[in-house]
């Protein structure tokens, strides 16, 4: 379906197109930013973009703060990833080189790592699998190149990546989280490939796929380049990390298959962050088992969730779980 745009935000767009298929009453307040106000006779949702009024500004600071909140998370029985943090002097300013020597020396010993910085989202800064101290220093490079000072390492956990979306006390959906890719066709180069995508994706009003060091470092370890003429249905994925807002894709997973000891994780997650509207990364390498009975993380949450990721799942548009976020918090019946 053809989302009205309303305002220059695509994920409000979003809201207010399942409000009104729900019949719901809906303002735009101001369309540079997306701001706008859902409500009923009893209740009210205020929107910005992809912030809810649902979420006050402490649990979106826990959120927000990746070292802070999973050590929260693990004293409350979550999995968790060991972490590091290495914070800036204190006089440091946002672009000053960041003191690498003591990330260096501790990454010696902890590989595989994953390199991120301490606060920001979309998969901005953040490096998995990282296997040598030359990847440890391309990632470094890209978190100063966006000012970020403090930086986490984490230990890498293999698996497949989830998107885990809990709204008002109720799980309302599950992604799996793909890596960007294109098909090759047999006479095109990758880098034409990605631009056909990256014409379709914008058409889509989403992030393309990004063409960085990160990419490049990628293909390199696939013994490739973006001058390589890939096969006829051949497949190569162009990012180590899968965030849709860096040119991945997601297809659903049916909640009926998970176990109930991860539907009860899952609330307690968002419960101990305090979000009416609560995003998970979990890494798991079967989503139908427990996590109690396989090695699993929690590797971040997010207050302000895109729901793009949900709308195109699986290549479709459906709307249907950015209608059930509302009805669950505005107590639709």
């Amino acid at each position: 379906m053809q989302i009205k745009p309303q305002s220059e935000k695509f994920n409000a767009d979003l809201y207010l197109s399942a409000a009104e298929e729900l019949g719901l009453k809906s303002e735009v307040l101001n369309e540079r930013v997306g701001f706008c106000r859902i409500y009923t006779d009893n209740n009210e949702l205020y929107i910005k973009n992809t912030s809810l009024s649902c979420n006050d500004m402490v649990a979106m600071s826990f959120a927000m703060d990746k070292n802070l909140s999973l050590d929260i998370l693990g004293k409350a029985g979550i999995p968790v990833p060991k972490q590091e943090l290495f914070t800036a002097d204190e006089e440091a300013e946002p672009g000053d080189p960041i003191n690498r020597t003591p990330i260096l020396e501790y990454a010696k010993s902890h590989f595989p790592l994953v390199v991120k910085p301490l606060k920001g989202a979309g998969g901005k800064g953040v490096f998995i699998a990282v296997n040598s101290l030359d990847e440890v220093n391309l990632a470094l490079n890209e978190i100063e190149r966006l000012k970020y000072q403090d930086v986490l390492i984490e230990n890498y956990v293999k698996g497949k990546d989830y998107r885990i979306l809990v709204a008002n006390g109720k799980v309302v959906d599950i992604l799996e989280r793909i890596q960007a890719f294109v098909i090759g066709n047999g006479k095109k180069t990758v880098s034409e490939l990605i631009k056909e995508k990256n014409k379709i994706r914008e058409a889509m009003r989403v992030n393309p796929v990004k063409v960085d060091d990160k990419l490049h470092n990628h293909l390199s370890k696939q013994s490739r380049s973006v001058s390589n003429i890939p096969a006829e249905g051949e497949k190569v994925v162009l990012r180590p990390n899968c965030n849709f807002s860096e040119g991945g894709e997601t297809h659903r997973i049916d909640i009926q298959i998970i176990k109930q000891d991860d539907i009860d994780m899952f609330l307690k997650v968002a419960k101990v962050s305090r979000l009416g509207l609560c995003a998970i990364d979990y890494i798991t390498p079967d989503i139908t088992k427990s996590y109690k009975e396989v090695q699993t993380i929690i590797n971040e949450i997010n207050g302000s969730p895109s729901m793009d990721i949900h709308y195109y799942a699986d290549t479709k548009e459906d709307l249907q779980v950015i209608k059930d976020i509302l009805i669950s918090i505005l107590k639709v019946s």
